[in-house]
């Protein structure tokens, strides 16, 4: 059981967004998530909720929504009146997910990102650099082994993108801390949560 801790990546008004090793207790709608580069658009009568990675709704929804990370980057995204929710694992990252086209067009004033697995902590084969062509200058060796530095990646790629968001990447590492889920560290199936609510105070 993972100790008691809630990270508050973003409030304004009544919304809430927030990143904690476990689901909401409310009802709540997720994605069956499968390391793609898929975004979902979500209005009221969406009802095909399945192989995305990303999602995007109006701020004004009244229903809890929620990404699910054990490792990988939860990104969020605020725009004037959507926000995105977008889960990036390696793989997405390859194929851009983090700047999708659909995630553009919402034109994000603030971005943040949840804890995820830190660039110290990593580790890659040297053919991982077949992924990442354009960023050799991320891979780094640390005591014999391989780094690829996953947060600079995104926050590089995130301030090209978008130069005139404000952008905040987690130092924290679920790797390196107790306080998250970690597949890397102990293969669980357990999920951290990033979940948007509407909330009374």
């Amino acid at each position: 059981m993972k100790k008691s801790k809630t990270l508050e990546l973003y409030r304004e008004s009544q919304i809430l967004i927030s990143f904690r090793p476990g689901p909401p207790q409310e009802k709540y709608i997720s994605l069956n998530q499968t390391h793609s580069c898929n975004v979902l658009a979500l209005d009221e009568t969406s009802n095909h909720l399945d192989g995305q990675d990303g999602i995007i709704f109006p701020k004004s929804t009244g229903q809890t929504i929620v990404i699910k990370t054990a490792d990988c980057l939860p990104i969020v995204y605020i725009g004037t009146s959507h926000i995105a929710l977008v889960h990036a694992g390696w793989k997405g990252l390859a194929d851009k997910i983090h700047l999708n086209e659909m995630v553009r067009k919402i034109e994000p004033t603030h971005i943040y990102t949840g804890p995820s697995i830190c660039d110290q902590c990593f580790e890659v084969t040297s053919e991982f650099k077949e992924h990442f062509p354009n960023d050799l200058d991320l891979f780094k060796t640390v005591k014999n082994s391989m780094r690829f530095l996953i947060k600079s990646k995104v926050l590089r790629d995130l301030k090209k993108q978008f130069p005139k968001s404000t952008i905040k990447i987690s130092s924290e590492c679920t790797l390196c801390s107790d306080h998250w889920h970690s597949h890397r560290r102990d293969k669980t199936k357990e999920r951290n949560f990033t979940i948007f609510k509407k909330v009374t105070s």
